[in-house]
């Protein structure tokens, strides 16, 4: 099933181009900023290595903290953006990615605590897993939006920041920079990027954005900034069906599910004192009788 700018409640004319480049822009920002800050943990691991003094296999048990973070980030994102809202989701993701790079950085260079250390990886870990899967349903929302293929160019944005994040580590390694100013500076320009670049991620009510979440600029939600209104907005779905809305507007219907629905809703109610027909071999008898409503 594909989903056009219409669809996703965003203008598709002319007017709407410049708002939809600037919500592209911003997932290619979020990419980005994912890539750069995990390369530069791992830029800096001999540094950690050698300040903590672990052994080969404490590292991988520091590492470890990273991995589990990141799994129990990607079973908790579609919660948070079903609760949140893409907006609120994606900045509370990265600022526990940088709370986290900031208590590796305190672990190592100031207090020298590897138990610490491994709490701030988890962080890390918890908060790109989570905005992980965030980017890229944000991503094939404004490619789908736009009509092009974008999404080579998004993980190609990541691959930069990954770059990026290598040769600032080797260069803070050079110059001895000690392990904390450097997460720390990196974590603070991640979280900065990614508080500037949500503002142009459309808010959108009917996938469990609140209206509360929509841009100082004054867009209506379900429309991206710079664009003309598309109408009138849905009003917001009850929070117990907001994880199934949300993903629904990007994967189709499992055809088994709905048919299993739709048998489901052709089945007989009986309703307190009916009266129903039934049929045997051909004669008809009736049958009355006071029955509990059948969901």
């Amino acid at each position: 099933m594909t989903h056009t700018a219409r669809d996703l409640g965003i203008s598709a004319t002319p007017a709407a181009r410049p708002g939809l480049h600037a919500w592209r822009n911003a997932v290619f920002a979020l990419f980005f900023i994912a890539g750069l800050a995990l390369a530069t943990w791992m830029s800096r691991i001999p540094a950690v290595r050698d300040g903590l003094e672990l052994s080969t296999a404490q590292v991988g048990i520091v590492i470890f903290g990273l991995s589990a973070g990141s799994v129990i980030g990607l079973v908790a994102a579609v919660g948070l953006l079903a609760r949140l809202g893409a907006r609120r989701a994606v900045v509370l993701g990265v600022a526990i990615s940088s709370a986290g790079l900031i208590t590796a950085g305190v672990g190592t260079s100031l207090l020298g605590s590897t138990e610490l250390v491994f709490a701030g990886l988890a962080l890390v870990g918890f908060g790109m897993g989570s905005v992980d899967v965030m980017m890229n349903v944000e991503g094939a929302a404004v490619e789908r939006a736009i009509g092009k293929t974008l999404m080579p160019l998004m993980h190609a944005c990541f691959s930069l920041g990954t770059v990026v994040g290598a040769l600032a580590g080797a260069g803070a390694s050079f110059v001895s920079l000690p392990v904390f100013w450097h997460l720390a500076g990196v974590a603070l320009l991640v979280l900065a990027t990614a508080v500037a670049g949500v503002r142009y991620i459309p808010v959108r009510a009917e996938l469990g954005d609140e209206p509360a979440t929509a841009s100082a600029s004054g867009a209506e939600p379900g429309v991206a900034p710079g664009t003309a209104e598309a109408g009138p907005r849905p009003a917001p779905p009850w929070r117990s069906h907001r994880i199934e809305r949300r993903l629904g507007a990007w994967f189709p219907r499992c055809p088994r599910r709905a048919s299993m629905k739709s048998k489901r809703r052709s089945k007989t109610s009986w309703t307190r004192n009916s009266v129903s027909t039934w049929s045997t071999s051909g004669s008809s008898t009736t049958w009355a009788g006071t029955m509990r409503t059948m969901p």
